[in-house]
């Protein structure tokens, strides 16, 4: 704390002398709560156009007129596209330009103040990223993606949604600048992420995954009636020829081939046609190879595939075809199977409602000619921190949750607190109440099980086809200092908060700068956060990652009050970030006035931006006057005085006369 001299007589205070010697109907002491001028927009604020269209991470100034506690000096466009403002509430901007903005936020105001006058101005645009890779091939979503520090194969594949299909059944690559192609390992990558395999990425890279084979089906009057991998660019001969041909009683011009979407390609395949020649077969497709006579085909997850007759003018229903092959296998897919008529009509069939429920509404009629497709279910894939990876079939119809797959691959092999798990979520999934299939291809979800002993983290539901993929949390090391309360070096968890390091700490002392707590970076590179409303308990996080190495700095608050002479504890009292600070909280902090304080003359001395020293003279022993008082507003750089009862009112206008006030100002 800097030491104080009241000895040196500085001139000038003269006028404050007077002011004292007033009688006190004649004084103008300032008021609580004066309005302050306003402050002149930044310099540094960078220049846009009507037509710019905000985004996330755009920085703005809201100011409306004449209404400080409506104004926002600063806030950031969050991740969802929003800005939280007074009164106003969450608001999305993104797409928006400045003008609209200042439109809506004055339409809502509005209805709450007359004529609102706001402004709203662009302090700092978004950064621009220049760090980027390019996936492209099997993936759910290819594209171009901003390379984050430190991402290495497995993570951008999580961003592009995940494989498309089976780890085995692709080539992937990695493209780097002018360097030899690499070959990348694939299924090594997602069973261990730790492994070599899973290469650090560079800007620039660019991932290229090629389906080598894809599957298709073959049904009808075929040799061998079954689902084939098919090389790329294969042609509707090559699969013919993979089914051992067609059958004696095949209806050569009536194939037909039937794409994901539904679309239907009808085929010749007479000697002499070309067709078969040209179309070219894509991932899924169906061909359909019809004969003349009144059968069923039941293909996939039952028991004995294949054709079965229909009795002249008997009627067939579902249940009773898969009868005739024997059930389906534990590991169909019941909610998942269709039938396809021979015009080429597709209907989903619900088999758990049918088998399980018992739901003979869902029984459905067959008509000769009709394929009846069971698909086996994908099991879910588990890898990673795990005793046993592999992948596991689930109870088709049932979801499982979080817990049961870990359990049926061994447990974790590391401390709950020590991983993280990342699930892709890319297949059909089903319904708990209706079982009825639909497609989801969501972002990977990252659970972390820090807080494994609650119900509600293990309890995530599971579906069929998800891949899990159990991370284990590296250490890394960062320095905390300034004002905490116990600043040093502290070891924490991939993933740890900004607010969570603090606290390992001790947490912020009262005289930290909340709003300007600093981060730096190894690479020199440093960034200034606002943490106020993170540290209340429940708030919502910054958007910031922590780093090894990382060195952060809660400075000093500078916004001081000096309060002095009868008080116990007198000195420099912090001036709040948000919010003000009172006589009533000043003394407080200070310790309290002492027994023989003269509470009938307590002083604040302020200075004004010219260097002109005014002095408000309180009354803090008469009831009437005391509240007043204590509630009166103190600004930073303010020198609240309380005076010894012992001493007269004439050493109290010396005092005035020697502190060297002058001097204590210029301490702010």
């Amino acid at each position: 704390m800097r030491s104080i001299h009241f000895l040196s007589v500085l001139p000038g205070f003269c006028a404050l002398i007077a002011l004292n010697s007033m009688p006190a109907h004649a004084q103008s002491p300032a008021k609580a709560g004066a309005a302050t001028a306003k402050t002149a927009p930044s310099k540094t604020a960078p220049k846009t156009t009507q037509d710019y269209r905000l985004e996330a991470n755009d920085v703005l100034q809201v100011t409306v007129l004449g209404e400080p506690t409506l104004s926002t000096p600063r806030i950031k466009v969050d991740s969802s596209g929003k800005i939280r403002l007074p009164m106003v509430g969450a608001i999305t901007v993104t797409g928006k330009t400045i003008g609209q903005v200042t439109r809506e936020i004055t339409s809502v105001l509005d209805k709450e103040l007359l004529h609102p006058d706001v402004t709203v101005t662009l302090l700092e645009a978004r950064p621009v990223p220049i760090s980027r890779v390019v996936v492209s091939g099997a993936v759910l979503k290819p594209g171009l993606y901003d390379l984050t520090n430190g991402w290495r194969i497995s993570e951008v594949l999580a961003a592009a949604g995940g494989l498309s299909t089976r780890p085995e059944l692709v080539r992937a690559t990695l493209g780097r600048g002018k360097e030899p192609v690499l070959p990348l390992d694939l299924e090594a990558i997602l069973r261990d992420p730790s492994t070599p395999a899973n290469i650090r990425l560079k800007a620039g890279d660019t991932i290229r995954i090629a389906e080598t084979t894809f599957p298709i089906r073959v049904a009808g009057q075929v040799k061998i009636v079954g689902v084939y991998d098919v090389p790329i660019g294969s042609s509707l001969d090559d699969a013919i020829a993979l089914a051992g041909g067609l059958g004696p009683r095949a209806a050569a011009r009536k194939v037909t081939i039937t794409h994901t979407d539904g679309t239907v390609v009808p085929v010749d395949l007479t000697p002499g046609k070309d067709t078969a020649r040209t179309v070219k077969l894509q991932t899924g497709d169906l061909i359909l190879v019809p004969e003349s006579n009144d059968r069923v085909a039941l293909l996939g997850a039952v028991a004995r595939p294949g054709y079965f007759d229909i009795d002249a003018g008997a009627t067939m229903r579902v249940s009773q075809a898969l009868v005739l092959a024997g059930g389906v296998t534990p590991k169909a897919a019941l909610t998942r199977a269709n039938l396809v008529r021979s015009d080429g009509t597709i209907i989903n069939l619900d088999l758990f409602g049918l088998l399980i429920r018992g739901d003979q509404t869902r029984n459905v009629t067959i008509e000769p000619g009709d394929i009846i497709t069971v698909p086996e279910g994908s099991g879910v894939a588990v890898y990673g921190a795990v005793k046993t990876s592999g992948t596991y079939n689930i109870e088709e119809g049932r979801i499982p949750v979080l817990s049961d797959i870990l359990t049926l691959a061994g447990g974790l092999s590391a401390p709950p607190e020590d991983v993280s798990v990342r699930i892709t979520r890319r297949t059909p999934t089903v319904d708990a109440t209706t079982t009825v299939a639909t497609t989801t291809t969501a972002a990977p979800t990252v659970i972390s099980l820090q807080n494994a002993s609650s119900r509600e983290v293990l309890d995530t539901r599971i579906y069929d086809g998800d891949s899990i993929i159990v991370e284990a949390l590296k250490t890394q090391l960062v320095l905390v200092t300034g004002e905490v309360k116990s600043p040093g070096s502290f070891e924490i968890k991939e993933g740890t908060s900004l607010v969570e390091a603090i606290n390992r700490a001790g947490g912020p002392t009262d005289k930290a700068a909340l709003t300007k707590v600093t981060v730096r970076h190894k690479d020199s590179t440093s960034q200034q956060l606002d943490i106020r409303a993170s540290l209340k308990e429940g708030a919502a996080e910054p958007p910031f990652i922590l780093k090894s190495g990382d060195y952060i700095v809660i400075p000093e608050n500078k916004r001081q009050v000096y309060v002095m002479e009868a008080v116990n504890q007198p000195g420099y009292v912090p001036v709040p970030e948000t919010g003000g600070l009172t006589v009533g909280d000043a003394l407080t902090k200070a310790g309290g006035p002492k027994d023989r304080a003269k509470l009938r003359q307590v002083a604040i001395f302020h200075q004004n931006p010219k260097g002109e020293t005014t002095q408000n003279i309180l009354n803090l022993q008469e009831a009437k006057s005391a509240i007043d008082a204590l509630n009166t507003q103190l600004q930073p750089g303010d020198i609240l005085y309380v005076p010894q009862g012992s001493q007269s009112q004439g050493f109290f206008r010396t005092l005035t006369q020697s502190a060297g006030l002058l001097n204590i100002f210029r301490l702010f």
